[in-house]
């Protein structure tokens, strides 16, 4: 049986490689990318928009710190808004969390989900641990469209198509 002699350069090699791989700590650095990489969503997402044709709207709007957003669901019946749902969009825990409070839902706590970064112009906020939806994904489609899909983690749900009021 023959061994052979790690050169002194292994070590080396060994500690670079594993930089790369242990995880990466928080950073203003790591926040501004982050912050850079949503940054589109978090200026093209406020204002009114509505659900298809249909008396449904999101309505979002910019939080006082410029980064963060607070929306709400609603339906217009008899011209009163009745809220379904608070919406936010914010960095908590080391990443950006969308969180929903839907009425009558979830002890009526709000449930997270955590951003997953994707292609251009789609964003992914996730929870796999929720029953339904698990994942939520905005895909813009121009300035004043987009598509919001709504679907369990294997794609299964349902898609709204929005427009800017």
């Amino acid at each position: 049986m023959k061994f052979i002699a790690a050169s002194p350069s292994v070590p080396i090699l060994l500690l670079w490689f594993l930089s790369f791989t242990a995880a990466t700590p928080v950073t203003s650095v790591n926040v501004n990318k982050q912050l850079q990489d949503i940054s589109v969503l978090i200026e093209y997402l406020p204002g009114t928009w509505r659900i298809n044709d249909k008396e449904q709207y999101e309505v979002w709007s910019r939080d006082e710190d410029g980064h963060s957003l607070s929306g709400r669901g609603y339906t217009l019946t008899n011209e009163t808004e009745v809220v379904s749902e608070y919406l936010s969009i914010s960095f908590r825990e080391n990443q950006w969390c969308y969180e929903a409070q839907v009425s009558g839902q979830n002890d009526g706590k709000p449930v997270p989900f955590y951003w997953k970064p994707s292609g251009k112009d789609t964003y992914v906020f996730e929870n796999p641990s929720h029953d339904f939806p698990q994942r939520l994904t905005y895909e813009i489609k121009s300035a004043n469209t987009m598509i919001v899909h709504v679907t369990d983690m294997e794609g299964k749900g349902f898609s709204l198509s929005m427009e800017r009021e």
